[in-house]
């Protein structure tokens, strides 16, 4: 009876164990997981104020062109330099 006790208690830790391996695993594989979604995150940030940035500069290119077309030359030169501006 006492060595089933002991064979049960050996099988039983080294469930534990295995149990254990399994969850430092699993909490390694969640580190890496968070890691990577901050990285994704800034990366989506970055993105999105570049996208901004571009959407800016495209619509001060259109009212240039509209500037132009109407021969509005104060307007073509403001928008122009504003454009340089945030180009630099």
């Amino acid at each position: 009876m006492s060595r089933r006790i002991t064979s049960k208690m050996v099988e039983i830790r080294e469930g534990q164990k295995r149990i254990e391996e399994g969850q430092k695993e699993v909490r390694g594989t969640i580190k890496e997981i968070r890691k990577e979604s901050k990285k994704l995150k800034r990366d989506t940030d970055l993105l999105t104020k570049q996208s901004a940035a571009n959407q800016l500069r495209l619509d001060l290119m259109f009212e240039i062109v509209k500037a132009r077309a109407e021969n509005d030359s104060a307007k073509d030169a403001r928008l122009t330099q504003t454009l340089r501006e945030l180009m630099a």
